[in-house]
């Protein structure tokens, strides 16, 4: 994550985790650029590593009302077991699949 020209800190971030037999994955782009960008992802980032739930569609929820009071972001969270992927995204990320037999695109909904 590199900050855009002419800021100190990104508004781009990620991070990773185990929960039980899963593992997790997030990404998250900060709305805008600079400081206030950087609060969001952290926001985004920090609920996610803070909290057990059920599927992505439910961190997803939970990370919308952390990200209340901050500028917003766009969020993708995946969750892989048994060789099954569940994705849910808000905004624009986008994610792909890729395997010997192609490329499976998972796509976020739009939102704000």
């Amino acid at each position: 994550s590199v900050p855009v020209e002419g800021e100190i800190v990104c508004g781009d971030a990620w991070a990773a985790k185990r929960q039980g037999g899963s593992t997790w994955a997030i990404v998250c782009d900060g709305l805008g650029h600079g400081p206030q960008a950087r609060e969001a992802a952290v926001a985004a980032i920090d609920c996610f590593l803070g909290v057990t739930v059920e599927s992505p569609g439910e961190m997803i929820s939970g990370i919308h009302g952390t990200l209340r009071g901050t500028r917003g972001a766009s969020v993708a969270v995946a969750e892989y077991a048994a060789g099954q992927v569940r994705y849910c995204g808000i905004g624009n990320i986008g994610a792909s699949l890729h395997q010997a037999v192609g490329v499976r695109h998972l796509v976020s909904h739009n939102g704000t």
